[in-house]
This record gives C-alpha cells, structure tokens and sequence, in this order.
C-alpha cells in the first residue's frame, strides 16, 4: 500500500481505536506473519535500493565467458 497523504488528525482521533483493531488481528493471527510480511517487503525495499554505478558492468563482466588463453 502506498501512501501519499497521512491524516494525522483522524489518527490522533482514533488511536485507542487502531491499538484495539491491531491487538484483536495480532490475537486471531496468534502473532506477527514474519514470512508473509518479510515477502511483501521485499519488492517494496527493491524500489528504495541503493544500486551501485559500476554493479551492471561488472555483471556483465562477471558473466562474459572468458576466451582460453
């Protein structure tokens, strides 16, 4: 989920309401879904990944067969 604007108001507002709602779910689910949140991480992380300059020349270096001398 991405989000562009918080409403810090209505979050003020419904605190003790949003602690409830999570600590019922946290209940029901019998604890954090490492796994499951760890996978929907992932392709969000990629996109605030630092990537080095030289990493695709290198790559493709890396992976260039090399002639036999």
């Amino acid at each position: 989920m991405e989000v562009s604007k918080v409403d810090v108001k209505a979050i003020k507002r419904d605190l003790l309401l949003l602690w409830a709602e999570a600590r019922e779910v946290f209940q029901r689910l019998g604890g954090i879904q490492f796994r499951e949140a760890e996978q929907l991480a992932a392709s969000v992380h990629e996109q605030y990944t630092i990537k080095d300059a030289w990493l695709e020349t290198v790559e493709k270096w890396l992976d260039t067969p090399r002639p036999d001398d």
